[in-house]
Order: structure tokens, then sequence, then C-alpha cells
């Protein structure tokens, strides 16, 4: 009898990229997991939310996937409110993390790198949690990974060391013409594969414009070889987008990002750079210089050919659903002892706040009767005035023991205000590289975006060190509550008497010390004299005291 399948949701929506879903359900559907799709429609509406619901409940699958942060969040709500006990795995083909991923709780995010998974630790997600896939590709495309790259040019009769791969469709005719005079300018030595899709004045530019630079270039459009030809590239020169940008990875090709457009092909392509496995033509002007530049950096380009992200995340449905109980408690734990963790903190900054906010109204209240300057009690622990008794404990405010919790609990909370701090003064030094960089290569638009992104950590780092300051003066102020803590049981549970008592042994071995010329007679009155007026003083003292 054969094992029955796993089911798998998966939830598309208007903010999942079409072409890295596809090719995870084909891979599932290949590896003979039943999916069930849900077109959530806008991620993030409440009509969204009750399909991604319906979805669930009609029939409840044992894992569930999202490829954006609005409909993972919505899964993991209806998870955590006992809707469905499917695991939540969010999917993030991006290179950089879109806002949103840290509001969501997934029990696993698949990313397409170690740099992608780094980022998405940083937003706050756990990073347990994150494994690296690799590049999201088409199946046509990953089944020529295995294909030799050498052996496929010879067969297509490509003789140059280097193979240029160039996508311009949709580019146009006179925009066609402008990329391949710059790859004109390369000379004899690289052979360039245009890649015309559907667009016949793309075409038609080429056919006019190429003969006339004496380039080795060949020209292709919509075909089942399609893949083949990109895997005999070295590199790829084409617009930022996600597709283009998975494809070329998988096969093991370097980038060249031409003439960004929009925000998230800007931040693509600054990935790619960062990665050091691309370069950025910002006009098409700069296409020559930018494939000069890539060919000659040193990213580790091998670390993506070959590994299929799809085939991978396919595996990880099946590797979770077989787990399910166990992937769901410890999501289980993990919350509650995040929770916990959070009340402590709450309670710590509630008691350090009150015991703040009392010694600032006892320093700022009006005078009245004859007050005690001297060493008193500013950071008051209970609503009255701080006392103890037996055992160390402090009215209204706790023990001692309460106290060093506190103390640790602040410790705890500086250590990560220290880190923040390196982490955003990092974070500026690296931004700052870069917008010189991009400012030196003439691309003013990342110039600009890294500039801003400095910044914005150096405020985050300013903001920190302000937070710290105060953490530090919150700390010193509960230190010494610890310490007068401490020493009043000592006080307190001594009597007047006994107080008495000691003055009297004290006085009583100090006058035994005769004193030269003078008679006994007179050595003991003074001594009877000193005791009483020392007695009277202390007993006046104590009467005002209580």
């Amino acid at each position: 009898m054969s094992a029955k399948p796993v089911r798998v949701l998966v939830v598309t929506s208007d903010a999942a990229p079409p072409e890295s879903v596809e090719p995870v359900v084909r891979a599932m559907d290949k590896a003979g997991i039943e999916v069930a799709l849900v077109d959530a429609g806008r991620a993030g509406t409440r009509v969204a939310t009750r399909r991604i619901l319906r979805g669930l409940l009609t029939e409840p699958p044992e894992v569930a996937f999202a490829f954006d942060p609005a409909s993972t969040r919505s899964l993991c709500v209806a998870r955590d409110e006992g809707r469905s006990m499917a695991p939540v795995v969010g999917v993030m083909p991006e290179l950089s993390p879109r806002d949103g991923w840290s509001d969501t709780s997934a029990d696993r995010y698949l990313t397409m790198d170690d740099s992608a998974a780094v980022a998405l630790t940083d937003t706050g997600v756990v990073g347990e949690r994150v494994i690296a896939i690799g590049p999201i590709g088409s199946r046509r495309f990953a089944e020529t990974v295995s294909m030799s790259r050498s052996e496929l040019r010879a067969q297509f009769k490509l003789e140059t060391p280097r193979v240029v791969l160039v996508e311009v469709s949709g580019l146009g005719y006179e925009t066609t013409q402008q990329v391949a005079l710059q790859l004109g300018l390369i000379g004899h030595s690289v052979t360039t594969l245009f890649d015309a899709g559907t667009d016949r004045e793309a075409a038609t530019a080429l056919r006019r414009q190429v003969p006339t630079l004496g380039m080795r270039a060949k020209l292709f459009g919509r075909s089942d070889d399609a893949p083949r030809y990109w895997r005999m590239a070295n590199l790829v020169v084409a617009r930022p987008t996600l597709r283009a940008v998975s494809h070329a990875l998988l096969l093991g090709a370097r980038f060249v990002s031409l003439a960004p457009e929009g925000e998230r092909q800007e931040k693509l392509a600054m990935a790619l750079e960062d990665r050091g496995i691309a370069a950025t033509a910002k006009t098409m002007l700069l296409t020559s210089s930018a494939i000069e530049q890539v060919l000659a950096s040193s990213g580790n380009i091998k670390a993506y050919a070959g590994r299929n992200g799809a085939r991978i995340a396919a595996d990880v449905a099946r590797v979770i659903a077989a787990d399910r109980e166990g992937v769901l408690a410890e999501t289980r734990e993990a919350a509650e002892a995040a929770k916990a963790a959070a009340r402590e903190a709450r309670e710590a900054e509630q008691f350090v706040a009150e015991a703040s906010a009392r010694a600032e109204a006892k320093v700022t209240a009006p005078p009245s009767e004859l007050e005690d300057l001297g060493g008193g009690d500013l950071f008051d622990l209970g609503g009255g005035g701080p006392s103890a008794g037996a055992g160390g404990t402090v009215s209204a405010g706790g023990t001692v023991d309460d106290l060093a919790r506190m103390r640790a609990e602040l410790n705890t909370r500086i250590e990560r205000m220290k880190q923040r701090i390196w982490e955003a003064r990092k974070g500026a030094e690296q931004w700052d590289r870069k917008h010189q960089e991009a400012d030196a290569g003439g691309r003013d638009e990342l110039a600009r975006q890294a500039s801003k992104s400095a910044d914005a950590e150096r405020a985050r780092m300013h903001t920190a060190l302000q937070e710290l300051a105060q953490l530090e003066k919150e700390r010193k102020r509960l230190e010494d509550a610890a310490v007068e803590a401490a020493s009043r049981p000592s006080r307190a549970g001594s009597s007047v008497d006994d107080l008495l008592e000691q003055m009297k042994r004290e006085q009583g071995a100090g006058g035994t010390t005769a004193n030269p010329g003078s008679s006994g007679r007179r050595r003991k009155k003074r001594k009877r004299t000193s005791v009483e007026d020392e007695l009277e003083a202390l007993k006046r003292k104590m009467k005002k005291t209580t």
C-alpha cells in the first residue's frame, strides 16, 4: 500500500512573485506532493485573510507555504489561534528582505543564499529557522545545469573563451541599438548572444546594427533551446528582474544590472553588487564598462551554480510534514519563552521607572519639617519609604534577591543595547563605503540610497547611545538601592536599648584611662557625667526619628 501523499497549501497573492511560486509548485508536483493553491488576491487585506483561512479549513494541509510577508503572517495567526495545525514556511526569494518579514513568526524561512538569511535574521527573525536553498529558477533552466558549458559551446560553434548573454526583450528599437553599440566596444574576444524573446523591434534593431559593428554575435527568441543558450554564458546582461537574476545565478553566470527601474530592481542590483558577483550600468552608455568591471570581480559565483532552490523547497516541505508535531512544538516553546522574556523585561522596566519616579518626586517635593539631607535614600523602593526587617525584605519593593534579579535583567538589556550600537556603527561604515563606490562610479541613485541608509544607521546608533546612557543611570540607581537594602537589616534589627548598651560599653571602656594629675574621684565623676550626657543626647535623637 502506497504512503499517503504530503498535502501542502501554497498561498499566492499580488505580492508573491510568480517567477518563484511557479517553479516551487512544479517541483512539489514532480516530487509527488499534493498541492492546493489559494490566490489571496491583495495581500494583507481582510478578503485575503478570509481566503487563506478558507483554504486551511476546507482540506487541512500538513504544511503551508507563502511567498510574501502579509500572507505568511495570516498563516501564522491561524496557526497560533488553533485554526490550523500546519507549520508555516515563508519563502523570501529576493536577495534582501522586504518590509514586513519581521512581523511574522513562521516555523521555517527559505532564502536564496546565506547573505539573504543573515539580512532576514537582522530584522528579528530567529536565525535557527532560516534555510538558504539557492536560486529558484524554472525547471527547464534547472535541468540544463548538469550540461557541460564547453560541450554546449562546441555544439553551437562558439569559439571565444567568454560568452555574454544580453536580454533585450522589452527594450525596444532605440535602446537595443544603444546596447549593441556598447557590446561592440568589447571586441572579438567575446561572443554575444542576444535574447530578444518576442520583441520584434529589438530583433530588427540587432539585424540592422550588429553586422556593421563587426561583432561575434547570435540572436535567438522564444525557443525550447533558450535555457541551453543561457547555460553557455559566463555573464548575463539584463534588467535586474528576479527571474533573470535567478536564472543567471542558477546557471553560474555573473550579472550586469542594465539600467534598473524602480525601487525593487535597484535594491536587487545593489544586493548583487554587495555579493561581488555583479555590476550595475546605470545607463545604457555605461554597459561596456560595467561588463569589464564584473568580468574582473572575485565574488564566489560557484556558490550558486547548480543549487536548485525549487527542488530543495519541495524537500523541505516533505521533511517538515514528517515531523509536523515536533516543528509546531518547537515554535510554541520558543513563543512561550519569548513572552516570558518580554514579560520580565516589562516588569523590570516598570520597576525601575516607578522607583525613578518616586526618587524624582522625593527630590522635587516642597520642603516642610526638618529634613535630613545626609545620605537619605532617594531611590525609594516602597510606597511610603524603604524599610527592612529580618530576612532582607524591602517594603513594597521586593527582597534583596528581587533587586539582584532586576539588576541582572538590566545588565542584559545594556549588553543588548551595546550590541545594537556596534551593529549600527558597522552598518553605517558599510553604507559609507558603498556610497563612495557608487559616487565614484557615477551611479547617483545608488549613491543617494547608500547615503540615506548610512544616515539611518547613524541615527539608529545615536538613539541607542541615548538609551544606553539612560540604562546606565538606572543601573546605578538600582545598585545603590541594592546596597542600601542589604545594609538595612543589621540597623533595623538593633533596638534602642541595644544601642544604649553599646554606647555605655564604649564610653566605659574609654573612661578607664587615667588622666595624669587628677584624683580617682574626679575621674569617676567625669566618666559618669560623660555617659549620662551621651545617653540623653541619643534618647533625644531617637525620639525625633520615631
